[in-house]
């Protein structure tokens, strides 16, 4: 199976950066739990810390798809919503030529 790969990019209102990291964590709890997904990581970006990256891992589609539709991922949509100052942006990838995932 092919694994998939989440970039999302979450642009927090001035001085709202860590609010969205919150956020993100409180979700982190529910990745876990998750049989399918593989990595859940929360970044700052070290030149603007109101923008925060995800990084995520799924086993596959079935596995991304099942964690789009959690209730973990619905709580946070909504408690990011009135932090954003730009929507949210998501890009998906297949898995290539890596070094350090986890096995899928």
């Amino acid at each position: 199976m092919t694994r998939i790969a989440q970039f999302a990019k979450f642009t927090a209102r001035s001085g709202y950066g860590q609010k969205v990291v919150e956020a993100l964590e409180n979700a982190l709890a529910g990745a876990r739990t998750e049989p399918g997904t593989q990595v859940y990581a929360i970044h700052q970006q070290d030149d603007d810390q109101d923008v925060v990256w995800m990084y995520e891992v799924y086993a596959d589609a079935d596995a991304r798809a099942a964690h789009s539709a959690s209730a973990a991922t619905s709580t946070l949509r909504a408690a990011v919503a009135d932090l954003l100052a730009e929507p949210l942006t998501v890009s998906r990838c297949l898995v290539g030529r890596e070094f350090g995932l986890p096995v899928g």
